[in-house]
């Protein structure tokens, strides 16, 4: 398994919870980049977090959403699943995301409604999140409606999902993109956000997908000694001098930031 990856442990989700039991947090979300319903500890680990925030969130491709992990889900007192279904068809969406099927994913966030109403459950709130790559000739001035085949394949449960839609945007390392000076120097993600890695490390945000830049590690150390060390001060400052280190340079929360086009980008 790569280094940077992995399933988060039942030692290291104890050790991390002995470091916060004395916090309270806005939001906690249970999820960074890859798919948390992996973990076969999941829904215990939403009730475990719950003493801590009053809002838990996840995000899941869907694909394995099972019958029994639907009920161990709202058995568990999530407060909301996003399902990312991307493009504006399914043919589109699976090739977006290698080996997914769409319209068995479509009928899992059914499920997830269906056994909603059946139980009398409020929550979770469901969003479906979409991210479409615009045409050479799409307003991206506007906001992207929901594509058809979502309309078509929700007919009935349009009350129950709340659908948010995006633009594929180029990042500053992307095609075509050469975005080197910062438009801002401010990001709310090291002033009011952390991001736990599956080992426990500490990075600026949720972007860092691969650890390359750890603050610091929830085993052995207090989230406040963290949050104020030396590490975190000098990323700070640097952002608000307008000098982000190298891997904040091609982040969108710093840098201009244009949408893809179809034109640039093969799907096959």
């Amino acid at each position: 398994m790569n280094p940077d990856t992995g399933i988060m442990t039942e030692e290291t989700f104890s050790g991390i919870l002995s470091r916060i039991k004395h916090l309270q947090f806005r939001v906690i979300v249970l999820y960074h980049g890859g798919e948390p319903l992996l973990n076969p500890r999941f829904a215990e680990m939403i009730k475990r977090v719950r003493p801590y925030t009053k809002f838990i969130k996840t995000v899941t491709n869907g694909s394995i959403l099972t019958q029994r992990r639907i009920d161990e889900i709202l058995a568990s007192d999530l407060d909301l699943i996003e399902v990312s279904i991307d493009g504006d068809s399914p043919e589109e969406n699976d090739q977006i995301r290698k080996n997914a099927k769409c319209e068995k994913i479509i009928t899992a966030v059914k499920a997830i409604i269906d056994t909603k109403r059946r139980l009398g459950l409020d929550r979770p709130k469901v969003n479906i999140g979409n991210v479409r790559i615009p045409g050479s000739n799409t307003n991206t001035n506007l906001p992207p409606d929901v594509p058809e085949f979502l309309k078509k394949a929700f007919v009935g449960y349009e009350q129950d999902i709340m659908f948010r839609m995006y633009y594929a945007l180029v990042w500053a390392n992307m095609i075509g993109s050469e975005n080197k000076i910062p438009e801002n120097n401010y990001c709310d993600n090291v002033v009011n956000t952390i991001t736990v890695r599956h080992n426990g490390d500490v990075v600026p945000c949720c972007y860092d997908l691969t650890s390359s830049m750890v603050m610091g590690n929830l085993l052995t150390e207090s989230l406040e000694s963290i949050w104020n060390n030396d590490r975190y001060l000098k990323l700070r400052a640097a952002i608000a001098n307008f000098q982000p280190p190298a891997p904040c340079q091609n982040c969108l929360v710093l840098y201009p930031s244009r949408h893809l086009k179809s034109s640039e980008i093969s799907l096959v």
